[in-house]
């Protein structure tokens, strides 16, 4: 496995106990739908594999260092302003808490870093029945293979 994939996969891994934490939700990576499936969830976190960039190279031993530009995007359904305020609070908190507890995702990553909440990105039509936030997450990570 790719060490960008595997850092993927240590990242879902790690916020994987906010479901059973915060109930009526899901944590899923690259789903086809960022928001919630079925009337019983309330709540989606999804994580977008993002953009590895270009990574700085060492030539001896030869290595790569990159800066995963990832992200995580939050949905909540709105069932009332004050409602989904303190859900979509609960489960950013919960990230930040779970990322800052094990910043090098079990050791898949070097280093992995949340940036500032961006409603920016999400599309109004979703803004209209959900609180949503796009949450970026770099992850650092050196390896010997130029693909990452």
């Amino acid at each position: 496995m790719r060490t960008g994939e595997a850092a993927l996969e240590a990242l879902k891994a790690i916020l994987a106990p906010i479901d059973a934490e915060i109930p009526h939700g899901a944590v899923v990576r690259n789903p086809e739908s960022e928001l919630p499936a079925n009337e019983d969830e309330r709540w989606v976190l999804a994580i977008r594999d993002g953009d590895t960039g270009e990574p700085e190279e060492a030539l001896s031993p030869p290595s790569y260092e990159y800066q995963h530009e990832a992200a995580i995007a939050i949905t909540v359904v709105k069932l009332g302003a004050d409602d989904a305020d303190a859900l979509f609070s609960s489960i950013v908190e919960k990230v930040s808490e779970l990322i800052d507890a094990d910043p090098t995702l079990g050791g898949a990553v070097d280093w992995a870093s949340l940036g500032a909440l961006n409603t920016d990105e999400v599309e109004q039509e979703v803004l209209a029945g959900f609180k949503a936030a796009i949450l970026p997450v770099t992850l650092l990570y050196t390896t010997t293979s130029r693909l990452g």
